[in-house]
């Protein structure tokens, strides 16, 4: 029995705008002063040195994730990509958009718009565990297992442990 192709896009389409537009109200109300609750002095330069930080991780992370990897080959191939930055984290496009939106906002400094960082990575899990997680765990079974098992689903960080 053949194995049934994933889409290239998943639900990442729907993810990203949700929280690019988020982001863009969340600058409009900030430069319109309608939400105005600025950190400034030491604070303020750190949160704006996370945020340039956090753009550029988005921007590494998405290249590693589409370029290098080159991920719609591999999905047009039916192949669960487990090496490289998807090693790291499952979901490696949709995270580097995460990033990129936390930067913006830690850069606005406006502690008000903040209550939308833990809500991107909400939304993500939520929209991955309840799609593409259903998808994949149908199309590769085991396999897919076992790679959630070792690779965390939206944080690029090693703190699951090898089993």
């Amino acid at each position: 029995m053949k194995k049934k192709n994933l889409s290239v896009f998943g639900i990442g389409p729907i993810y990203v705008v949700t929280i690019t537009f988020l982001t863009l109200v969340a600058i409009l109300l900030d430069f319109f002063k309608i939400l105005d609750l600025k950190v400034f002095n030491f604070f303020a330069m750190i949160f704006v040195c996370f945020g340039f930080a956090f753009v550029i991780i988005g921007i590494f992370i998405w290249i590693k994730a589409t370029v290098v990897s080159k991920i719609s080959v591999n999905v047009k191939n039916n192949k669960l990509v487990t090496d490289g930055i998807y090693g790291v984290v499952r979901n490696p496009i949709y995270s580097a958009f995460m990033f990129l939106n936390w930067g913006v906002l830690l850069i606005l400094k406006n502690i008000l718009i903040f209550v939308l960082i833990p809500l991107y990575w909400l939304l993500l899990t939520l929209f991955v565990k309840n799609t593409e997680e259903v998808w994949l765990r149908n199309l590769y079974g085991k396999e897919y297992d076992n790679y959630c098992k070792n690779v965390n689903r939206c944080i690029p960080f090693r703190f699951k442990k090898k089993v």
